[in-house]
C-alpha cells in the first residue's frame, strides 16, 4: 500500500453557497466543445474556466488558456469563492449512482490525500494507463501556470476488509460539507476530516507492512540516486531531495509512519528523522 498524508486543500466555499452542481464539470479530456460552452454558461465560477479554458484568437505566451486559468484561480481565492483548509485534512468522497441493471443504488467511496510518488519498480503504485504526450504537456503547462493540481490522479487500492473506510466511519457520521446531485441523478458528497488521530490510523492502514527492511532500503536508495541522475539533465528536479522533503514537510500531528528501510537510508545520508516517523520495527539507533 502507499504512504499517504493530509494536506490543506482548496474547495468551493460551502459557507456561501450549496448549488455545487452549477460549479462542477467532468474530467477535462471527455468534454466536447459544446459541453465546454454549456459549462461556461452554467456559472461564472464553474471549474471549466480552470481545467479547460476557451482558446482565443491572438493567444500569446502572456495571454492564453493557462494564464487566464491562473488569473481566475487567484481571483476566486481572493474573493473567497475558493477557500483553503486551515489545517491539513483528508477528504472523503461518496458517489451514489444507479447501476442501471435493476439493482439498488451503489456507493463508490474514495479518499483524496497526498500520496508519495513511488518508483515503478517498487510495486507500490502501478501505472494503469498509457497517457498521450500532448495531454501530459497540456496538464504540465496548466500546473506550472497555477501551481495547483485541479484533477486528482484516480487510483484503486486493495482493502478487502474495508479497514480504511471503517477507520473514517465515526467522522462520516457528521453531515458532509458538500452534498449535491447532478442532472444524471448521481449524488456526490464530500467530508473534510481534520482529526489528527485519524491521520495516523489512515496512514497506517495504507502503509506497506510486508516488505523487508533491506528490500525497502535498496528501493529507496535506487530511487534517490535515480532522481540525482535525472537532475543532471532536467533542471526542474536538480537539487531536489525527495527523501529529505518527506521528513521535512509532514506537519506536526500528521504522523506518517516511515518504512524501516526508508529510515535507515535517511539516517545514512544524515537526514534528521523525528521520533514520530520511526516505526517500531526499526532496529537502528
Amino acid at each position: 500500500m502507499a504512504i499517504v498524508a493530509p494536506f490543506r486543500g482548496l474547495t468551493y466555499n460551502f459557507h456561501q453557497r450549496q448549488d455545487f452542481f452549477r460549479l462542477v464539470a467532468p474530467p477535462y479530456d471527455v468534454i466536447s466543445e459544446a459541453e465546454q460552452l454549456q459549462y461556461y454558461e452554467e456559472d461564472p465560477h464553474n471549474v471549466i474556466r480552470l481545467i479547460l479554458g476557451k482558446k482565443r484568437t491572438g493567444d500569446s505566451d502572456w495571454d492564453n488558456v493557462y494564464t487566464r486559468a491562473a488569473d481566475y484561480f487567484q481571483r476566486w481565492q481572493s474573493d473567497q469563492s475558493l477557500i483553503r483548509s486551515k489545517e491539513p485534512c483528508l477528504y472523503v468522497t461518496a458517489m451514489t449512482y444507479n447501476p442501471g441493471n435493476g439493482e439498488p443504488e451503489r456507493v463508490r467511496w474514495g479518499i483524496i490525500a497526498l500520496v508519495r510518488i513511488e518508483d515503478p519498480a517498487s510495486g507500490v503504485i502501478l501505472p494503469h494507463e498509457r497517457t498521450f504526450s500532448a495531454h501530459k504537456d497540456d496538464r504540465l503547462k496548466l500546473f506550472r501556470a497555477c501551481s495547483a493540481q485541479f484533477s486528482q490522479i484516480f487510483g484503486l487500492y486493495e482493502d478487502p476488509d474495508n479497514a480504511l473506510l471503517d477507520t473514517c466511519r465515526e467522522a462520516l457520521s457528521d453531515s458532509p460539507q458538500l452534498d449535491f446531485r447532478l442532472a444524471d441523478g448521481t449524488r456526490h458528497q464530500l467530508w473534510i476530516l481534520n482529526r489528527r488521530s485519524l491521520f495516523k490510523e489512515v496512514s497506517e492502514a495504507m502503509a506497506p507492512k510486508s516488505m523487508p527492511a533491506d528490500v525497502a532500503y535498496r528501493i529507496v536508495k535506487a530511487y534517490a540516486e535515480g532522481i540525482q541522475e535525472v537532475g543532471a539533465s532536467y533542471s526542474a528536479v536538480k537539487g531536489w531531495n525527495p527523501i529529505g522533503d518527506f521528513f521535512k514537510y509532514v506537519p506536526p500531528g500528521a504522523e506518517v509512519p516511515a518504512h524501516a528501510g526508508l529510515v535507515r537510508y535517511a539516517k545514512e545520508k544524515g537526514i534528521e528523522v523525528e521520533k514520530r516517523f520511526i516505526p517500531p520495527e526499526y532496529e537502528g539507533k
